[in-house]
């Protein structure tokens, strides 16, 4: 009898343990199935989307600093008037009058003497006085001409220094929002490519966000994770990038 009830109870444990088994692999089944559900829902594709447009600068400005040297103030004075003058009618001679132009303060430095020692003296030697004349302008390539002809004033004796001139584009912010857009459709083209190659198609878009906004000299290779805006071309590229996340589906 004993055994008979030892044996019962090893079949009411054997059923339990199996029942319980069977309810593990039952309930585990359903949680890898979950998880594959979620992993398949939860199935996306990150790329970048890229575009780029050639343009060409639409503003420019340019300045050259006039200086001179003279032993007393007076007469450094007249000499930068007299210099400042000829570059004033060299400008004018290619279409900017006075009237066109920017001046800046004359900036005045004292040139002390120097001892025996090396050590500068309260004796004014010279005087050395310094102005800058800009100008602004819609055609870039005259103002390119002038920057590069104006140092010719050095054979009249004139002590000039042509700045490099500033190009620039007015409307950059609309040229931004259109290489944003072909960024987004060339950022969907990767996406689609990418999901097809894995027997899927893309779904909505999960996340978006905007990446470097650069402009380059044209054909140049110059990058920066700021950002780079160069305005020392006419000629420039502006590039955009975008990075997208699109859900996949099967």
């Amino acid at each position: 009898m004993e055994r008979i009830r030892f044996g019962t109870g090893m079949l009411l444990l054997g059923t339990t343990l199996g029942a319980t088994l069977a309810f593990g692999f039952v309930a585990s089944a359903q949680a890898i199935g979950k998880s594959m559900v979620a992993m398949r829902e939860s199935r996306t594709v990150k790329v970048k989307g890229t575009s780029a447009e050639d343009l060409a600068s639409d503003r420019a400005t340019w300045s050259a600093t006039v200086s001179v040297k003279a032993p007393t103030l007076k007469e450094a004075y007249a000499i930068l008037e007299r210099d400042t003058g000829k570059l004033a009618a060299f400008l004018a001679s290619r279409g900017f009058p006075d009237a066109t132009l920017a001046r800046s303060s004359v900036s005045a430095d004292e040139i002390r003497t120097v001892d025996a020692n090396g050590n500068r003296t309260n004796v004014i030697e010279a005087w050395r006085l310094t102005q800058r004349i800009g100008l602004a302008s819609n055609d870039c390539a005259q103002v390119a001409a002038i920057a590069r002809d104006a140092t010719s004033l050095i054979r009249d004796g004139v002590e000039i220094t042509s700045n490099p001139p500033v190009y620039t584009k007015s409307d950059i912010e609309a040229v931004k929002i259109r290489l944003l857009a072909a960024a987004t459709d060339n950022g969907r083209e990767r996406a689609e490519t990418l999901a097809k190659g894995a027997h899927g198609s893309i779904a909505k878009l999960v996340s978006a966000s905007q990446g470097v906004f650069q402009i380059v000299a044209k054909d140049s290779t110059d990058s920066s994770d700021y950002g780079v805006y160069d305005t020392s071309t006419i000629a420039k590229t502006a590039k955009a990038v975008v990075t997208l996340e699109f859900e996949i589906e099967r």
